[in-house]
């Protein structure tokens, strides 16, 4: 009996831990006006020189972004969008090749910008409700080369590393 409560409770803590794995918070910092900051995660012109050549962008709420990058296709619903501040998208959609990842449908990811004391930009960057793990280390690497490093340069030297097609 013993035992099993020790499972039980090994259990239970594992499933705290996976929950707790299942978001992605980054932040990120950019030598950059914020309003450009927004500007470059809120409009397709500016998304296709960093993130992916193929996509669009709806820039207002209930606006749709539409993303096509290495084997992914991603559509998601502006839920709330505050200009030059914060923009909140849910995952309606998502494949990679034709197997619809259904870990990702329904995440919700948040973009809030906002000035630092540098005149700079901080990004505070939440990717919420993820269905698994391996969805967390997928997207974690997702934000890490294309806002973390793409962006950063797309904003900051004018030249982004956009998926190929």
């Amino acid at each position: 009996m013993e035992d099993q409560l020790r499972q039980g409770e090994m259990a239970n803590d594992s499933r705290v831990n996976d929950r707790s794995l299942a978001d992605v918070e980054e932040f990120f910092v950019y030598k950059v006006e914020p309003q450009l900051a927004f500007l470059a995660l809120s409009q397709d012109i500016h998304l296709a020189r960093w993130w992916c050549s193929e996509c669009s962008a709806e820039p207002r709420p209930g606006g749709r972004v539409r993303l096509f990058f290495e084997s992914h296709a991603c559509l998601f619903e502006i839920t709330e969008f505050v200009p030059y501040q914060f923009i909140e998208w849910k995952c309606a959609d998502a494949r990679t090749g034709v197997s619809t990842r259904g870990d990702w449908v329904n995440t919700v990811v948040s973009f809030q910008v906002s000035r630092n004391h540098h005149r700079g930009t901080d990004l505070r960057l939440s990717h919420r409700a993820l269905g698994s793990a391996q969805a967390r280390e997928d997207w974690a690497a997702i934000w890490e080369r294309y806002v973390g490093r793409s962006l950063k340069n797309y904003l900051e030297s004018g030249v982004g590393q956009p998926a190929p097609r």
